[in-house]
């Protein structure tokens, strides 16, 4: 007797369940997400607008999971991700869309989440290191959208979209003016979060970014 293949739409509610009922993000908080990863990851491509609509609930162990879903399904997100980095209404989604280009752009499509939510580590590989320069080739399409998201009125999609700029290389060279002048006018704020964005870019001399920012500084 042949089983019944399960519903995706009941698998999908029923991981987002478990997720948001973690209240503690222990080892056993560790395991569930990577288990709610693998069983989101094998929906595919149809269940990517309902992932980052799921990023706007205000749950940690949700964005963790949704990004590195998103991150693990490939370039093939992109177009959602940048619709929604100009376009979704929640601040929770747009700054962790933005997050995401970052990931990409910096090579960090790695084991670990960083600075998102609670700044939460979680041991998990989306991605070979033979993806990484098909990672960093999609999303120049996305530039455009994270230079307007520097005016996003939310200062955290406003840092994740510097972040992801200053790491995109020479492919932000358009870019590059209209985040210095960002940067600087950032620096200047007269509040706790200058410190964050007066040390998202750094030239140094391995950036790719170097000669196009010292021509610029």
């Amino acid at each position: 007797m042949t089983s019944t293949p399960p519903d995706p739409d009941i698998v999908f509610s029923n991981w987002i369940g478990q997720l948001m009922d973690l209240e503690d993000f222990d080892a056993t908080g560790d395991e569930t997400v990577n288990e709610a990863i693998e069983a989101l990851s094998a929906l595919g491509e149809p269940f990517i607008p309902k992932l980052i609509n799921a990023m706007a609930h205000d749950y940690f162990s949700v964005h963790l999971a949704a990004e590195r879903v998103l991150v693990r399904l490939g370039p093939g997100t992109a177009p959602w991700l940048i619709e929604s980095l100009e376009h979704h209404p929640s601040v929770a989604v747009r700054v962790t869309v933005a997050h995401i280009f970052y990931e990409w752009f910096a090579h960090a499509a790695d084991d670990r989440m960083r600075g998102t939510a609670a700044q939460k580590l979680v041991a998990f590989n989306p991605n070979p290191p033979e993806r990484v320069p098909e990672l960093r080739k999609a999303p120049k399409a996305a530039i455009p959208s994270l230079t307007k998201a520097l005016r996003d009125e939310d200062w955290e999609v406003r840092l994740w979209a510097a972040r992801a700029l200053s790491e995109a290389g020479t492919d932000a060279a358009t870019a590059v003016p209209v985040l210095l002048k960002f940067l600087r006018e950032a620096e200047a704020e007269a509040d706790d979060k200058a410190e964050y964005y007066a040390h998202t870019v750094e030239v140094r001399g391995s950036s790719p970014l170097t000669p196009i920012t010292q021509s610029l500084i």
